[in-house]
């Protein structure tokens, strides 16, 4: 009995040094993940936002080539920023998703390390503008990120980024950054509950496995992650009208930022970014429209950049300003930057 016991304690210690061998493994080296959105990105389902930048991370991906994201220790892209601004200092904070954070565009290019460029310095006054966005949020990650993260920077002003993202199956968006089940996903980060697709039976189980590096891989590995046609289903992506139900869930994430926003004194305004072919068929219709309504409702300013951008394309020629279907080109990213300043100054937004 003792030899069959100190047999069993063997192994059982082999199998733990096995399991803590290959997690140490995963971990250092990003098997499975390296050079894909989810080695840019980390889960936190301690924190309301779910999920977020990898602190520290400096490097290239597959995707765009020797395009260099770098996230500073605070999880953000670009630069770090002193918790206080300075008293002569306009601080503007950036909500968004990929198009904000400057998907396939050098830090430099995205629209808000422009702005910051273009208003900094005017009539002597000093503009900070902190880029927050993260890969694949919608308007619930980013409500969770301001009252969490956002306010605690004191801006004078929050910009939220509006895309055709924003309302669709989150579980497709947050799988592709971290391979994250849809199981995970709460309620009210669903634009319609109707999206939501029946749990598995191993659904209580996901949660915790999803801290080891190892069970992830498994559960990717055997087919039980996230849903398969994630990436299809990205590409097919094309505006549409909100739906009633898509609607009220907007209004009350950008409700909810605004509250925040006005209740650290700061100002807040909604950004509306187009999708590739509208521009191709200068569409004025689509999701812009009740975003505005919604906004007007709300009592907050929002400034549609799909007249401004259509401007900027020659004879129908959408990849001057555009890399994808969403995601700006820099010459996209230099227009939008050039035309949300101008915006903002006549709106009395900024000094």
């Amino acid at each position: 009995m003792k030899s069959l016991a100190l047999g069993a304690l063997l192994v059982v210690l082999g199998a733990l040094a096995l399991l803590l061998t290959a997690e140490l493994v995963l971990r250092t080296t990003n098997l499975g993940t390296r050079g894909t959105q989810a080695e840019l990105h980390e889960l936190r389902l301690d924190r309301p936002w779910l999920f977020g930048l990898r602190p520290g991370f400096h490097g290239t991906l597959e995707m765009t080539g020797d395009v260099v994201y770098e996230i500073n220790a605070d999880g953000f892209r670009g630069r770090a920023y002193a918790p206080t601004p300075a008293p002569d200092v306009f601080r503007i904070v950036v909500l968004g998703a990929s198009t904000t954070f400057g998907w396939g565009v050098r830090e430099g290019e995205t629209w808000p390390a422009r702005l910051e460029r273009i208003l900094d310095g005017r009539d002597g006054r000093r503009v900070e503008v902190l880029n927050l966005a993260v890969n694949g949020y919608n308007p619930y990650n980013e409500a969770a990120l301001l009252a969490d993260r956002g306010l605690a920077y004191q801006p004078d002003l929050v910009l939220v980024e509006f895309g055709v993202a924003a309302i669709m199956d989150p579980s497709l968006l947050f799988d592709a950054q971290t391979r994250m089940h849809p199981a995970l996903i709460p309620d009210a980060a669903l634009p319609d509950p109707a999206m939501r697709r029946p749990p598995p039976a191993y659904a209580a189980l996901l949660r915790p496995c999803q801290a080891l590096r190892t069970c992830t891989w498994l559960v990717d590995w055997l087919g039980l992650g996230g849903p398969a046609d994630t990436r299809e289903a990205l590409h097919m992506l094309y505006p549409r009208v909100p739906s009633a139900t898509e609607r009220a869930w907007l209004a009350r994430q950008y409700g909810e930022m605004a509250r925040l926003a006005r209740s650290a004194g700061a100002g807040f305004a909604v950004i509306e970014f187009p999708h590739r072919e509208q521009l191709r068929k200068k569409l004025s219709e689509g999701p812009q429209e009740q975003v505005i309504l919604i906004g007007k409702e709300g009592g907050w300013p929002t400034y549609d950049l799909l007249p401004v951008l259509a401007t900027a394309t020659q004879d129908g020629r959408s990849a001057q300003v555009m890399l994808d279907g969403w995601h700006l080109s820099a010459v996209g990213h230099s227009v939008a930057a050039h035309a949300i300043a101008l915006w903002l100054e006549q709106t009395g937004l900024v000094p």
